[in-house]
């Protein structure tokens, strides 16, 4: 079902990126009090980091079909 995956240089800067977005959604999470903005940023953040994991999975992709399944 799932295509393998194989590590690159171009899948770095995403996982790196996602890797940001997680970890600023986490720090917000726990120091501001909520509202909505606190709610709507860490939304927004958090399908960015998944946005960024998708990229990364198809830079990862070995061939053209595993990569479309990212996209």
């Amino acid at each position: 079902m799932f295509e393998p995956l194989m590590m690159n240089t171009y899948a770095a800067p995403p996982i790196l990126a996602a890797l940001l977005n997680f970890a600023m959604a986490i720090w917000i999470a726990l120091q501001v009090s909520p509202s909505s903005v606190r709610t709507t940023f860490l939304m927004w953040t958090s399908l960015v980091g998944l946005w960024n994991m998708s990229i990364a999975g198809g830079y990862l992709a070995v061939d053209a079909e595993g990569a479309l399944l990212w996209y």
